[in-house]
C-alpha cells in the first residue's frame, strides 16, 4: 500500500536552511547511480581484447550489454567510470549494489564492483568487486588492498541469463556485508567477513567487465549499478 507524504519528507534538520525542504537532500552522501537509459561512451573507459569495437550497448528497460565482440578464450570487454571518486575510508560507510546477468555464467567471467585501473581489467590491485572464475560455478566478492585480496568464494550460484542482485557496505573499519538474491529464487543470501584494516590510498570507480572462457562471446547484461559512501 502506498503511503503518501504530500507535504514533503525531508533528512535534514529542522534548525538547517534547507530544514523546510520538502524533498530529502541528496549530497548527504557522495553517490553515483546508473541505471543505463542511455550508455554515454565519453563517461567511461572501454577496453577489449582483441582490439576490436568493443559491444557495450543499452537494450530495453535501460538494460547495458557488454561482451568482447569477438568469441575466445581470454577475449574481454571491460568499461569503468572515467572520474575515479570512492575510496574505502576510516569511519566512513561505503556501499555498492548491481544487478545483472550473464549467458554463460560458468564460461563468461563476470567482475563488477568499485575497483583501480590496470591495464588488465581482471588484474585488480585495490578494490571490492563481485566476480566469477573460469570455468567455474558462482559468483565471489573481493577486497584488495596493494595486490593483497581477502576472498569470500561462491556467495551465490545463479543460473544462466538469470538476473542476480547483489550488493555490498563496508564499514568503515575492517568489515564487509554482501547480499545476494536471483531472480528465479526466493530467498536472499547473506553474509559478512573481516577484512584488513589498512586501507587503499587508490581512488575507484564502478567497472563492469566480463571474459570469454570458451570459444563462445559471452555477454553480459547490467540492469543498474549504484555507489554511495558519507562524506
Amino acid at each position: 500500500m502506498t503511503t503518501n507524504f504530500t507535504t514533503g519528507l525531508t533528512n535534514k534538520l529542522s534548525t538547517d536552511v534547507t530544514g523546510s525542504m520538502i524533498l530529502p537532500d541528496p549530497f548527504t552522501m557522495h553517490s553515483y547511480s546508473e541505471d543505463f537509459d542511455y550508455y554515454d561512451s565519453n563517461q567511461w573507459t572501454g577496453q577489449q581484447l582483441p582490439g576490436v569495437l568493443l559491444a557495450a550497448t543499452n537494450e530495453k528497460y535501460g538494460v547495458l550489454s557488454i561482451s568482447s565482440s569477438v568469441g575466445g578464450i581470454g577475449n574481454y570487454g571491460s568499461i569503468i567510470k572515467k572520474f575515479r571518486t570512492f575510496i574505502p575510508e576510516a569511519n566512513k560507510k561505503l556501499y555498492f549494489e548491481a544487478r545483472f546477468k550473464v549467458s554463460d555464467i560458468i564460461n563468461g567471467n563476470i567482475l563488477i564492483g568499485l575497483t583501480d585501473q590496470q591495464g588488465n581489467p581482471f588484474t585488480v590491485n585495490d578494490g571490492i568487486y563481485f566476480y566469477g572464475v573460469p570455468s567455474a560455478a558462482g559468483i565471489n566478492i573481493a577486497y584488495v588492498v596493494n595486490g593483497v585480496s581477502i576472498t569470500k568464494s561462491v556467495i551465490a550460484n545463479p543460473a544462466n541469463d538469470v538476473y542476480l542482485s547483489v550488493g555490498f557496505s563496508f564499514d568503515g573499519v575492517n568489515k564487509i556485508k554482501y547480499q545476494a538474491k536471483a531472480d528465479n529464487d526466493t530467498s536472499t543470501i547473506y553474509g559478512e567477513f573481516i577484512v584488513s584494516s589498512t586501507l587503499t590510498t587508490v581512488l575507484l570507480a564502478p567497472k563492469i567487465a566480463i571474459q570469454n572462457d570458451n570459444a563462445v562471446n559471452n555477454v553480459a547484461r547490467v540492469d543498474y549499478i549504484l555507489a554511495a559512501q558519507e562524506r
